[in-house]
């Protein structure tokens, strides 16, 4: 064989090599945008929740008065029960409250402190590096996902 048809082969399977890789980052990325999605909706699904607990922690504990007011003096043991378990409840409410109150301040720390790159700062970045050099992986360089102009899905 000569030099240039393997000069050539070794530009093709280079080509081949490169195309496979784009193709296996592609798929990462549209699983990683799935999975940030779905994190997403898990989020708005837990602040719905949330907020709910909240409105039910406000009704809680007029119904606990209200069953108090109730009590007639001989089945006092019976409704100490009875309380014990509405305190529980309640007890349980408090800390789950907590727990999501906790989990939305966390959410908002991480977004001011999350630096965003942009498809365009990344393909910036990816054409401005030497030949042979590699490119650093980290969250920063994640492209985020954009939408064509029509805004009917994301851009290829």
């Amino acid at each position: 064989m000569d030099t240039k048809s393997e000069s050539i082969q070794e530009e093709q399977a280079t080509l081949y090599e490169l195309i496979q890789v784009k193709d296996k980052i592609r798929d990462a990325i549209q699983q990683f945008q799935l999975l940030d999605r779905m994190c997403n909706r898990a989020k708005e699904e837990e602040e719905v929740v949330g907020e709910r607990l909240v409105g039910l922690q406000k009704e809680f504990p007029a119904l606990i008065n209200a069953r108090l007011g109730e009590t007639d003096v001989g089945v006092i043991e019976a409704e100490e029960t009875v309380l014990a378990n509405l305190m529980g409840v309640n007890d349980e409410l408090l800390l789950c409250i907590e727990n999501y109150q906790r989990m939305v301040r966390s959410n908002e720390t991480v977004m001011r402190l999350t630096p965003t790159t942009t498809t365009s700062e990344a393909a910036t970045a990816t054409a401005a590096k030497p030949p042979g050099a590699q490119m650093p992986l980290s969250a920063a360089a994640v492209p985020t996902q954009q939408t064509n102009a029509a805004g009917n899905g994301p851009l290829e």
